[in-house]
């Protein structure tokens, strides 16, 4: 069966695999990040009682920045390391090799490793920089979507959750899903809810095939005017969601869908008008959340 589906939300997009080692990160360290908020919240409220101690400054003298820095400090070690896991996990045999870091099973699996010569300049060392073509093959050709491991949309939710915001859809958005080097996206969104469904509203449609015939169905949603109303914190949510969890935004729209002026200007005037409108609109900033529309198609063969 064939599927296409639309969904309108107001959020970002970002690439997975950070968001994946955010959602991870913060499922090993939500305890120690809860107890950090708790005595920061005591030392506010004026309740936190520490041990005495031999040096003069003890917790109680820490101020509320100090303790805003020491869980950045932990989340940034954290995604560090779900980072370094993945890497070693997905990284190619040559670059592992390169690095020393190949088993003696692994060397025996791909002999090519005893006579290769593989340069450390060329070694795959960060997500933001997949150099490695054979990397690409190795991470691109993986049967497997970041946000459809077992899971992993549950953490990530979580997450999300803590900013008032979610995960509408755990299907990528990839621009060529032909290209393997084509990066995966995932959409962070604003929560809206089907009244239906109880989920986020999502306008499906099958196609199924029949022996001598196509048979199509349709669906419609009615939008309340008040789910399209933004609450006023809503762009400081993403913000501090993307800078306290390093997410990679990146902005894939082709295009902008704006309102007409009620009284067209005459066709003559039509091109000038639009020139200077275009002119006159400022683009989005990547990493600025807006109304989106995104379309998806499965092809079943």
């Amino acid at each position: 069966m064939c599927r296409s589906s639309a969904t309108l939300f107001y959020g970002v997009w970002v690439r997975s695999w950070s968001l994946a080692f955010a959602a991870d990160a913060y499922d090993k360290i939500q305890p120690t990040l809860l107890a950090i908020d708790l005595i920061a919240r005591r030392w506010r409220d004026g309740k936190l009682e520490v041990e005495e101690q031999e040096r003069n400054t003890t917790a109680r003298d820490l101020p509320g920045e100090v303790w805003e820095l020491v869980k950045q400090e932990l989340i940034d070690f954290a995604l560090a390391e779900q980072a370094a896991v993945h890497l070693a996990y997905y990284r190619c045999p040559s670059c592992t090799h390169a690095l020393g870091q190949s088993t003696e099973d692994k060397t025996r699996q791909y002999q090519v490793l005893r006579t290769e010569a593989w340069e450390i300049k060329d070694v795959w060392t960060s997500w933001d920089d997949l150099r490695c073509k054979r990397c690409i093959k190795w991470v691109g050709g993986s049967p497997f979507y970041w946000m459809q491991e077992p899971g992993r949309s549950r953490k990530v939710n979580r997450l999300l959750s803590s900013f008032g915001l979610c995960m509408p859809s755990v299907v990528p958005y990839k621009e060529d899903s032909q290209k393997i080097e084509s990066p995966e996206l995932s959409p962070v969104a604003l929560k809206l809810e089907s009244s239906l469904s109880g989920r986020f509203p999502e306008v499906d449609t099958d196609l199924c095939r029949q022996e001598f015939s196509n048979c199509a169905t349709s669906n419609t949603y009615a939008f309340e005017a008040s789910a399209l109303s933004l609450p006023a914190d809503v762009d400081y949510r993403f913000r501090r969601l993307i800078q306290t969890y390093r997410l990679r935004v990146v902005d894939p729209t082709m295009s902008t869908i704006v309102p007409l002026s009620e009284l067209q200007p005459p066709s003559s005037d039509i091109s000038a008008t639009r020139q200077t409108t275009a002119e006159q609109e400022e683009p989005f900033a990547e990493a600025e959340p807006r109304w989106m529309l995104w379309s998806f198609a499965s092809v079943c063969w």
